[in-house]
């Protein structure tokens, strides 16, 4: 399933219950142009500019369009992670934190967070754990918002290195995930993927933690860094 602009910007437009014509007129360029833009020409930095500003895109909406056409972002969207991760991450506990490659295969975690997320290591990858792990339902509370936050992770990480063929690899094997699927679907304008709080129920010590979830990429192609800052903790 392709990670397009052409879907990004008719999705946008419609947002705002605004017409093809209606664009073409807040953006000062033709009908025709609009419509090559939805079918999938690649605009100039200048129509990117000017679409930004026409469909009122946030600046991570902004920084993700500019990614789908393979041209800088305007502003950074990224931070990077610490040098020495394996140090790092066991330092957090008792915050779950791993490190995971652009297709969230988890290469290395504390023991915390594979304390908290069971069963993932039978396969390890966090996205397979989610749509399809035995236990996530019963550990995820909130998966409808845990969710949209991964797909809108999973949409910049294929913006920023869409010829990853592990990346490719994870997303065809999800496509065979009706609820991934659908998610994808509901998604063609991804969530600014900044902290996000999730539910997440403590099994081995009956208590539901409330988790800002966090993620560092360094640089355009290397891995990603997953962190859980554990806020509030409740008994189940």
């Amino acid at each position: 399933m392709a990670n397009e602009f052409g879907p990004f910007v008719k999705t946008a437009r419609e947002r705002h219950g605004m017409t093809q014509l209606g664009l073409a007129q807040a953006t000062g360029f033709s009908l025709r142009w609009i419509q090559g833009v939805e079918s999938g020409v690649p605009p100039s930095a200048r129509g990117l500019k000017s679409l930004a500003e026409a469909l009122q895109l946030s600046q991570w909406e902004s920084g993700y369009l500019h990614l789908l056409v393979h041209k800088p972002p305007p502003v950074t969207i990224m931070s990077a992670p610490p040098a020495d991760i394996s140090d790092y991450l066991e330092s957090l506990n008792p915050n779950p934190a791993a490190f995971l490659t652009p297709a969230w295969t988890v290469i290395n975690a504390n023991s915390e967070f594979l304390r908290l997320f069971k069963g993932l290591w039978i396969s390890p990858n966090f996205l397979y754990w989610h749509y399809i792990g035995r236990r996530t339902p019963e550990i995820i509370l909130d998966w409808q918002s845990s969710s949209d936050w991964l797909i809108a992770w999973l949409r910049l990480n294929m913006a920023i290195t869409p010829e990853d063929p592990d990346l490719t690899e994870t997303i065809e094997k999800l496509l065979k995930v009706a609820t991934f699927v659908q998610q994808w679907e509901n998604n063609v304008i991804p969530a600014d993927p900044s902290a996000r709080q999730w539910t997440v129920c403590d099994i081995d010590n009956s208590a539901v933690l409330n988790i800002d979830m966090r993620i560092w990429r360094a640089g355009l192609s290397s891995g990603i860094m997953l962190l859980g800052a554990v806020r509030e903790t409740d008994p189940a």
